[in-house]
């Protein structure tokens, strides 16, 4: 199946934010008040570039690249 990697849409914050929250919660790297802040895709989306890479209809990947800077966050 292709792989897409695009920069993400409105609609799929919702999507990305459950995602996102979910692996940091899985590997241990999150706490209940950071939750909030890793859920705020919007914010971050207004801030940085936010790629998402779908299989299929299916997000399973989310890289934030800050303008002006390198990679500042890989989920």
């Amino acid at each position: 199946m292709l792989i897409t990697v695009r920069e993400i849409r409105p609609h799929e914050h919702d999507d990305v934010a459950e995602l996102t929250a979910s692996v940091y919660r899985g590997e241990g790297y999150s706490s209940a008040d950071y939750e909030p802040a890793l859920r705020d895709v919007g914010s971050r989306a207004a801030s940085a570039t936010v790629l998402v890479a779908l299989l299929g209809a299916v997000a399973w990947g989310v890289v934030a690249l800050s303008r002006g800077e390198d990679v500042s966050a890989v989920w």
